[in-house]
């Protein structure tokens, strides 16, 4: 499998989706309480390599052995994004890392919406119609829920050879982020786990904590 870093049609869409809670929460097949908090189970012993935004307080952990990519592959990557033709969104995401698994091809993007006039929910908005578009024959799993002051909404895409999924980590009025992960279909059981326990490390330090 090629680098994201090489790949236009695989990066263009690293903006893509998220968990599929009913298997990574171990929740019902209900749908998810707007009003309370999703649970995660996370295991420290399946994490890896981390993201830290001081300007925001904005942290994540990536899945154990999904090392981070130089910044200099990581501004590269912008590069190509912004000037890709099709990529036009109202508002253009900073990518502030990409963590890849060179064994399995898997690779996690988190970027972040500058803060502007347009809504967060426009922006989500956009992205889902995006989502559909490039997706028009697969099925959509979309879902929204809150957790850790965040208001979550996610989009899962599962094809024949790949998982895509994208998650808006909105605290508002304050900061949009997106995380994409990418996995081939054949290794998407396997890595559960290291999902569940990655998308739940996410958190939002207040300034004591930051200090």
């Amino acid at each position: 499998m090629k680098s994201p870093c090489v790949s236009r049609p695989a990066y263009r869409w690293i903006p893509c989706l998220v968990i599929i809670y009913l298997y990574l929460c171990g929740c019902s097949s209900d749908a998810p309480d707007k009003s309370s908090d999703m649970n995660f189970n996370v295991n420290p012993a399946l994490l890896g390599d981390s993201l830290l935004d001081l300007s925001s307080g904005f942290s994540l952990y990536a899945p154990s052995g999904w090392k981070a990519l130089p910044d200099s592959i990581v501004w590269a990557v912008m590069e190509h994004v912004r000037r890709a033709e099709a990529y036009d969104p109202p508002v253009t995401p900073v990518l502030r890392a990409v963590f890849r698994n060179e064994k399995t091809g898997a690779y996690l993007s988190v970027s972040k919406y500058p803060k502007t006039e347009v809504s967060s929910d426009s922006i989500i908005t956009n992205q889902e119609r995006l989502i559909r578009t490039s997706y028009a024959e697969e099925e959509i799993h979309p879902t929204t829920f809150k957790y850790k002051g965040f208001i979550i909404n996610q989009f899962m895409v599962i094809t024949s050879e790949m998982v895509l999924i994208k998650l808006f980590a909105d605290r508002p009025e304050t900061i949009l982020y997106q995380m994409d992960y990418f996995l081939p279909l054949s290794i998407y059981k396997d890595e559960l786990g290291a999902l569940e326990s990655s998308i739940g490390s996410l958190n939002h330090l207040d300034t004591k904590e930051r200090r």
